[in-house]
């Protein structure tokens, strides 16, 4: 049986202990690029100005740039705590036709 990884919140748990750890991030950027732009595209990455949030957004920048897939960093927000989920990392795919939002 597989495990699920994704609750209502998308992945949760302590930084550093599984699955809140840069391997499993740059795994799961790998899968969702092979998934969901297997022709290639662009992803853009936000996160929350939490230590974590910079840990992470390399972990999945290097798993969706490995898989052929371009990145474009949102950045940091100033109020994160209103508009991106904890651990505050979001990102959207789009294929290599669609412009940017």
């Amino acid at each position: 049986m597989s495990r699920l990884y994704f609750g209502t919140d998308g992945i949760r748990g302590r930084v550093g202990e599984a699955p809140m750890t840069v391997d499993f991030a740059l795994r799961l950027a790998s899968a969702a690029a092979r998934v969901l732009a297997p022709e290639g595209g662009s992803v853009l990455i936000g996160k929350d100005t939490r230590v974590s949030g910079y840990m992470f957004e390399s972990a999945l920048e290097a798993g969706f740039v490995a898989s052929g897939v371009g990145r474009a960093a949102a950045g940091a927000t100033a109020d994160a705590g209103d508009r991106l989920p904890d651990p505050a990392i979001c990102g959207r795919l789009w294929d290599r036709d669609q412009r940017v939002p």
